[in-house]
């Protein structure tokens, strides 16, 4: 996966001219580990997107559509939550299904917790 953090202090225009550089970055990054580490996505993360969660996702379809694989939209708050649930719970880390929570599009707090209770259904 190749990460983009953004340094702002307000929400990122995350529109399809923005991200470029990102979407050539990652295509040049699946060439290079193809048959070592899978690129399988893009992860933006910033402290907030000046897109609607709707609107993300055709900016991911479209991110796809040039670095061959799916761009996923990461609020800080969001990462934060993650950080406070695998301190508390550092095993599932291996049990999450990364590629489905990354698959493109904004990624919720509900969605990641939607993720973790599945596996706590299929764990337990």
């Amino acid at each position: 996966m190749v990460l983009d953090a953004k340094a702002t202090t307000t929400s990122f225009n995350a529109a399809i001219s923005e991200l470029r550089a990102l979407s050539e970055y990652t295509e040049n990054q699946r060439t290079r580990q193809r048959g070592f580490a899978e690129v399988f996505g893009a992860v933006v993360v910033s402290k907030a997107f000046d897109q609607d969660e709707v609107s993300l996702m055709h900016v991911s379809r479209e991110f796809t559509s040039q670095a061959g694989v799916p761009v996923a939209f990461l609020e800080v708050d969001t990462l934060a939550h993650f950080v406070k649930c695998f301190k508390h719970r550092p095993n599932l880390r291996m049990g999450l299904k990364w590629r489905l929570l990354f698959a493109g599009g904004l990624l919720t707090t509900a969605m990641f917790d939607k993720e973790v209770s599945a596996l706590d259904g299929e764990r337990y």
